[in-house]
């Protein structure tokens, strides 16, 4: 399944309800139905996960262009003539993506849990059992036997554990973690494979600690709570 048909599904993304920590539910509802157009950054990352994880549709979601710029009158050529791709980058950007998942691939971890049954971003669609009326989706890079696994892009790999607290990757792993326990009835072993976005694109994996995922639950359970009270109501107040 595409990003595409992923993102139409109604359902509600952790990476939204990871607004309602610290931002109120009429956010929330705002980024829910507006929401914001992919970063270079991100396409780049999105890049990333296709080659290592679904390189048969790089060709098929990726337009490379050429030219040097993004601008000028080729350049609006090229996005009409590519409309229908999911990304469309530069080709010093597509060949710099290629080099992180050539060093993901060669990663002896990473070839460990490929032949571990992997489950490659297969969309999983539940309710927590907390809060059954809120539907939810979830799309796990890879699910196998024994690990749930996560690949992320960064800048430093020195710096990746503030990049987790930062963005509340433990948030993440609580909502992965309970989405792969309804799917498939075990919990796994949390895994984040990282590689930095720079050459030489070193590679790190983290396993990520039981009580690292349980402190993102007490955070995921309030942001449910506040969710389905607005879902009850059809209300999404501000923070007065």
């Amino acid at each position: 399944m595409s990003d595409r048909q992923y993102n139409l599904n109604p359902a509600y993304r952790q990476s939204h309800i990871k607004t309602l920590i610290n931002g109120c539910p009429k956010e929330f509802i705002h980024q829910v139905e507006n929401p914001s157009s992919p970063t270079p950054a991100m396409e780049r990352g999105t890049c990333v996960h296709l080659m290592a994880l679904t390189p048969d549709e790089t060709k098929l979601d990726i337009g490379v262009y050429t030219g040097a710029k993004r601008q000028g009158k080729a350049w609006t050529e090229f996005k009409t003539a590519n409309i229908n791709k999911q990304i469309l980058m530069l080709e010093k950007e597509f060949i710099q993506c290629q080099h992180q998942a050539d060093e993901v691939k060669a990663y002896p971890i990473w070839q460990r849990i490929m032949k571990d049954n992997p489950i490659i971003e297969k969309p999983i669609y539940w309710s927590d059992p907390d809060f059954p009326n809120i539907k939810l989706k979830s799309k796990p890079d890879i699910v196998s036997d024994n690990y749930i696994v996560d690949l992320k892009t960064t800048s430093s790999i020195s710096d990746f554990e503030k990049q987790f607290w930062s963005l509340r990757y433990d948030f993440q792993t609580a909502a992965y973690s309970r989405a792969v326990r309804q799917e498939y009835g075990d919990s796994k072993i949390f895994v984040i494979i990282a590689v930095e976005s720079k050459q030489p694109n070193i590679v790190k994996h983290f396993v990520v600690l039981d009580e690292t995922v349980e402190y993102g639950e007490i955070t995921w359970k309030k942001a449910l709570e506040k969710l389905n009270k607005c879902v009850e109501t059809d209300t999404w107040p501000d923070h007065s």
